[in-house]
């Protein structure tokens, strides 16, 4: 009778138990256990050992199973209350096949036969001739991953673009060498699919789920996938959670469609749409936010573009290149050989303005030049005739006329010498046929000798 009630009490306290107990709610399941990297027999048996429930290596069913769908069709705790033969047994189907897989809670350390399927720390018991470990039935863990969500996921992403929410998650395997890298928040990535990979570093000797995905280059990512109860000290994501931690290509436009100026998209749309325009190349090169970029060649800045005369023919939501979020408002900008979009921005007014408007500008800016060249010009000849007069003055006109063209001739005194060609480059005394005289020197073979003040002879 007391072995009876205690038996009881040990099922009762296995139902509080099985809140932290992820294998007995597996009925009805599909699941993928992860692939082992030291594969070891035993676990799995073929529906033969339930006729006599004797884990024989007879029944052992010797086709791998881990990595491939399997049906849970019923899970069974069994023995409760005999330590030495409590076990949960696990009933499946794996490829049409029904098989048993056998998670003994009491466990001789010696034994090479049994694959732990479970994580969490058993307890040492020191028999009379054997090492054994002891589960709690309230610790075992089985490593799986939820096969109908992979194949969701699958059906949803597979071979499309999607854009990660955050880089905090983002524990990723390098393609090669297997180094650590974030994901870019906003970026494009194409889902490849899941995939199994070595753990490396991790104390389990299996290996993890991960979602492969590809950058804009080509380079792949793998992001690791925890299985349900893997282990307390997570990294990667949870299955559950993976779509939440991405958007897709609807998804991410929706958000930047809450997250932008609605009232000056709508004016773009409205006074811009349809009509000509000019787009200031030199402050868009200037901008601090996202340039102009060519639509026949994605990140090909704003160049070739003759006058800088544009029709503005649509506003569409597009990748960015610079700003987050990835997708912006872009208005299309066309000329006779190219399509550019041009980022929708505060300062978008400052930078393209109507041609009509450039044009009239243009002309204006065209008239002052011409103002300004023709008073200048009338200034310079009015300096021009008063100089011609102040020479007149002092050294009468025929002489005026000819310092003003930069000539000079004999009988000129120092002072016209000097209003015509400037100061000399050197002087000297030396004697000649004119006796003693004063040689000034202008450049290369330019000379003129001077015999008091005039005069007396030019070399040039």
């Amino acid at each position: 009778m007391k072995q009876s009630f205690l038996v009881v009490i040990t099922f009762i306290l296995s139902l509080f138990a099985f809140a932290d107990n992820n294998v007995m709610g597996l009925k009805g399941k599909r699941i993928i256990i992860p692939p082992l990297i030291e594969i070891q027999r035993g676990s799995f048996y073929t529906s033969d050992v339930l006729n006599k429930m004797k884990f024989d290596e007879k029944f052992e069913y010797n086709e791998l199973v881990f990595g491939d769908t399997l049906t849970v069709t019923d899970v069974q705790h069994l023995n409760i209350g005999d330590k030495k033969n409590e076990k949960i047994i696990v009933m499946m189907i794996h490829k049409d096949e029904p098989i048993v897989l056998h998670l003994p809670l009491y466990i001789n350390k010696d034994d090479r036969r049994i694959y732990r399927n479970f994580y969490g720390k058993g307890k040492t018991d020191v028999g009379f001739t054997s090492v054994n470990e002891i589960i709690p039935f309230d610790e075992i863990r089985l490593c799986y991953y939820d096969a109908d969500l992979i194949g969701s996921i699958n059906s949803e992403w597979l071979n499309h673009v999607v854009y990660p929410r955050d880089t905090e998650f983002a524990m990723i395997y390098g393609e090669h060498n297997m180094k650590t890298e974030g994901m870019s928040k906003f970026e494009p990535y194409l889902f490849l699919g899941f995939e199994f990979l070595d753990t490396e570093k991790r104390n389990g000797k299996f290996e993890m789920l991960n979602a492969v995905f590809s950058n804009r280059m080509g380079t792949k990512y793998f992001l690791p996938i925890n299985g349900e109860q893997l282990d307390e000290n997570k990294y990667g994501l949870s299955l559950s959670n993976l779509t939440n931690a991405f958007y897709s290509d609807t998804e991410l436009q929706t958000h930047c469609r809450q997250n932008r100026n609605s009232a000056l998209i709508d004016s773009v749309q409205q006074f811009y749409v349809g009509s000509e325009v000019f787009i200031d190349k030199s402050k868009l090169e200037r901008r601090e936010t996202e340039h102009a970029y060519n639509l026949g060649y994605i990140g090909e800045t704003l160049k070739g573009w003759g006058d800088g005369y544009f029709n503005i023919t649509g506003v569409r939501m597009l990748p960015s290149y610079s700003n987050k979020p990835f997708f912006s408002y872009f208005a299309i900008a066309s000329n006779e050989c190219n399509e550019y979009a041009i980022p929708i921005e505060d300062d978008f007014s400052e930078l393209v303005v109507s041609a009509s408007a450039h044009r009239n500008e243009l002309a204006k800016e065209a008239s002052r030049l011409e103002r300004e060249r023709s008073e200048r010009e009338a200034e310079w000849a009015r300096q021009e005739r008063e100089e011609q007069a102040s020479l007149a003055r002092k050294y009468g006109s025929t002489n005026a006329k000819l310092i003003s063209e930069g000539s000079i001739r004999l009988g000129f005194t120092k002072d016209m010498v000097k209003e015509s060609w400037g100061s000399p480059y050197d002087s000297m005394t030396v004697s000649n046929n004119y006796g003693s005289v004063e040689c000034w020197i202008y450049g290369f073979c330019s000379y003129v000798y001077f015999k008091g003040n005039k005069v007396v002879q030019i070399i040039n």
